[in-house]
């Protein structure tokens, strides 16, 4: 006979930690760096320059088959994953700069020492981590005792490992 396990599967983003708003708030505060900017409206330029710029890359069906999301391009450098992201891996790089030198100069800004600085301090402040949401941690211990858990994500293994 077969034996039966209960087993309790998770996603990472969005539903054990929070995701798109610590991502939101990382470029809000990164923002505050940018001299005579409004940081909401910079961090939501940068936004919609990095979905623009995404959705026109050279991988996007891949992105858009494995759930890769335009913040997560910011601060990935999709190493370590399988050799179907080789192309977008090689891209990243040029992204990154791409969307920031685009914000700053949409913002009549031309300083290509910030252009550097800025995805950085994104990098540094979304690798600060990301807060679990309320209720998961009582959640999992609660069903830690009663069954297998397990943790199941399909972002870029580089920055969920970060995440965990």
């Amino acid at each position: 006979m077969t034996e039966m396990h209960t087993v309790a599967v998770f996603d990472l983003d969005d539903t054990l930690i929070v995701e798109e708003a610590s991502a939101r708030s990382s470029l809000t505060e990164v923002a505050g760096l940018v001299p005579g900017v409004e940081p909401e409206a910079f961090a939501g330029h940068v936004l919609a320059t990095a979905r623009r710029l995404w959705y026109a890359g050279p991988s996007h069906h891949i992105c858009r088959e494995l759930g890769f999301a335009s913040w997560e391009g910011l601060w990935a450098t999709f190493e370590g994953n399988d050799p179907l992201v080789d192309e977008l891996r090689a891209w990243i790089p040029t992204y990154q700069r791409e969307v920031w030198t685009t914000a700053l100069m949409a913002h009549g800004i031309d300083d290509p020492m910030l252009s550097v600085a800025l995805p950085e301090a994104y990098r540094s402040a979304q690798r600060r981590g990301h807060p679990l949401i309320e209720g998961a941690d009582q959640l999992v211990r609660s069903l830690a005792g009663r069954c297998r858990l397990g943790l199941l994500t399909n972002g870029p293994s580089d920055i969920q490992r970060l995440k965990l």
